[in-house]
C-alpha cells in the first residue's frame, strides 16, 4: 500500500521547524539589540506602578566588544550616537548648521584646534554657567593630548570619490576604534535651561542647528553637554563632583535606610517652577515661618502625607549646616522634581542612597537616560495627572511596607552615581562625544580664521573669575 501524501507531510514538518528556528532566532537577536528584558510591576495601591529588576545594585555596563580593549562605558554613553543622529542622517555637521545655532540664540562659541581652546562670546550666561562649562572642557584638553590629524575624517572622506553614506559608514561610533585624543572641533553652546531646537520646526531642514545644550526633551534636537556644576558652581558653595559626591557619602548619606527618618524630603526653590514645586512643598508637614535658614520658626500643618518639603532661598540660606548636601540625606526618600526646566540637583539627589521619587520629568539630561524606573527611581504623576499628595504617600507607603524593594533601589541609584556617574566617566563622555562630533564635520576647523577669538587657558579663566564668591577656590580645588 502507498502512502503518496508522507514525503508531503515530512516535509511540510522540517518547513515549520526551520521557520520556528528562524522566529526564535530573530526574537533572540531583536532582544540582544534592546534593553533587559520587562521587569515584573508591582501595583501601588492601584494608583501607579514601579519596575523592579534583578541587579546588583548599580546600571548596567555598555562593553565595547573588542578582544584588545578593556573599557567599560555606561549604558548612557550608548545616546552620544543617537543625539548626532539628524546630522549624520543628512550627511554630517555642515557650518551652515553651526551658523544657525548662533542665528537661534547660541550664547558663545568653542574653536578647538590642536589643543588650544577658543572662544566667542554672544551672550551673558547666568552666574557663572560659561565660566564653570569652559573650565571643565580645560579639564579635558589637559588629560588627552590633540588628535595629530590635520582635518577631521569627514573632511578627509569629502576630498576623496567617498560618498556620504560612504563615510556615515567609517564614522566614529562607540563599538568601533576610540581615539584618546581631543580632535579639531567648532562648536555652539546654549546656557540657559530651556532646549530651543524643535524638532517639529527643523525636520525637514537641510543644516538644522547644531546646539550644545545642558538637557533637552524627545520634541527638541538640542544635543545635551554635562552642565556647569560637574566642576564647580560657588554661587551656592557646591564643589567639584567627585569631591561633592565623596562628602554626601561620607556624611549622612552613610547612614543606614533603616535607621533614616521614614519619609520623603525634598529642598528647594518654588519660584522656578510654582505649577510643580508648590504642589510638592503643600504635601509637607510643617512649614517654615519668619527668619533665615535654620533659624526660622517651623509650624505643624495639620497635613501628614509623608513629606517634609521646604521653600529655601539658596543665596540666604546656603551657609546654614542643614542646607550642605553632605546633610540633606538623613529620610529613607528623596523628592527629585524639575524646575523651570531639568534640575542639575539629580545627582547630589541620587548620591544620598535614599530611596528616589520622582515627578515625572520631562527633560533629560546626558546622564539621565541611563536611569530607570523601578531600578534607580520610582516614579509618581505630575500634579496635573493626579493628586500630588496622595502619590507621594502612595510611595513612601509602599517603601515603608517593602523596605527590601525600596533599599534595592537606593542602592542602585548610590552605585550609579559612585560607579557610573564619576568625574572620570564625565570626561570620557566629552571625548566620545567630540570624536564622533568631528568624525561628522564637514569642513577643517583648523582653517577657521580665529585670530579675533579669546583664547582660554586656565590663568585668563582664573584671572577672569568673580573675586566677591572666591570663585578661584573653587577653580583651584579640581
Amino acid at each position: 500500500m502507498k502512502f503518496p501524501l508522507i514525503p508531503v507531510l515530512v516535509a511540510c514538518f522540517f518547513a515549520v521547524l526551520f521557520l520556528q528556528w528562524l522566529l526564535l532566532d530573530n526574537t533572540l537577536s531583536t532582544s540582544r539589540s534592546q534593553r533587559p528584558p520587562s521587569p515584573d510591576a508591582i501595583e501601588i495601591n492601584g494608583s501607579f506602578s514601579l519596575l523592579l529588576e534583578g541587579t546588583n545594585g548599580g546600571g548596567s555596563f555598555y562593553r565595547k566588544p573588542q578582544d584588545n580593549q578593556e573599557e567599560n562605558f555606561p549604558e548612557y554613553f550608548r545616546f552620544i550616537e543617537e543625539d548626532l543622529r539628524p546630522w549624520r542622517e543628512r550627511g554630517g555637521i555642515t557650518q551652515e548648521a553651526l551658523a544657525n545655532a548662533r542665528a537661534i540664540g547660541a550664547s558663545f562659541r568653542v574653536l578647538i584646534v590642536k589643543g588650544e581652546l577658543f572662544v566667542e562670546h554672544y551672550a551673558e550666561c547666568y552666574q557663572t554657567r560659561a565660566l564653570f562649562t569652559l573650565w571643565g572642557i580645560l579639564q579635558l584638553l589637559r588629560r588627552y593630548p590633540p588628535c595629530r590629524a590635520a582635518a577631521p575624517r569627514a573632511a578627509a572622506a569629502i576630498n576623496s570619490s567617498s560618498t556620504a553614506a560612504e563615510y556615515r559608514v567609517r564614522g566614529t561610533d562607540l563599538t568601533g576604534d576610540v581615539s584618546w585624543c581631543v580632535p579639531d572641533v567648532d562648536l555652539m553652546f546654549e546656557c540657559h535651561d530651556w532646549p530651543l531646537v524643535e524638532r517639529a520646526v527643523h525636520a525637514g531642514a537641510t543644516h538644522p542647528p547644531l546646539l550644545l545644550k545642558y538637557c533637552s526633551t524627545p520634541r527638541h534636537m538640542d544635543v545635551v553637554w554635562p552642565d556647569w556644576s560637574f566642576w564647580g558652581w560657588p554661587e551656592v558653595r557646591i564643589r567639584e563632583w567627585d569631591t561633592t559626591r565623596n562628602l554626601i557619602r561620607e556624611g549622612t548619606g552613610s547612614i543606614p535606610w533603616r535607621d533614616r527618618i521614614p519619609r520623603a524630603h525634598w529642598k528647594g526653590t518654588t519660584w522656578v517652577a510654582p505649577g510643580l514645586r508648590k504642589p510638592v512643598v503643600d504635601c509637607s508637614s510643617q512649614r517654615r515661618g519668619e527668619g533665615v535658614g535654620d533659624s526660622k520658626e517651623v509650624k505643624e500643618t495639620g497635613n501628614d502625607w509623608g513629606v517634609d518639603a521646604w521653600d529655601t532661598n539658596w543665596v540666604h540660606e546656603i551657609s546654614e549646616e542643614s542646607t550642605r548636601l553632605e546633610n540633606q540625606c538623613k529620610h529613607r526618600y528623596k523628592i527629585y522634581v524639575e524646575g523651570s526646566a531639568w534640575s542639575c540637583s539629580l545627582k547630589y539627589i541620587l548620591a544620598c542612597a535614599s530611596t528616589p521619587i520622582f515627578v515625572k520629568p520631562a527633560y533629560f539630561d546626558f546622564v539621565s537616560r541611563g536611569l530607570r524606573n523601578g531600578t534607580h527611581f520610582i516614579e509618581v504623576p505630575l500634579p496635573s495627572e493626579g493628586p500630588m499628595c496622595a502619590n507621594l504617600k502612595r510611595a513612601v507607603d509602599w517603601g515603608n511596607g517593602h523596605p527590601d524593594e525600596a533599599m534595592r533601589v537606593a542602592a542602585a541609584s548610590s552605585n550609579f552615581v559612585q560607579n557610573e556617574l564619576t568625574m572620570d566617566n564625565v570626561h570620557k563622555y566629552m571625548l566620545l562625544f567630540l570624536n564622533q562630533y568631528a568624525s561628522l564635520q564637514l569642513f577643517d576647523p583648523s582653517q577657521l580664521p580665529h585670530e579675533g577669538m579669546e583664547v582660554a587657558t586656565v590663568e585668563s579663566l582664573t584671572i577672569s573669575a568673580p573675586k566677591e564668591i572666591n570663585c578661584v577656590e573653587y577653580l583651584r580645588s579640581y
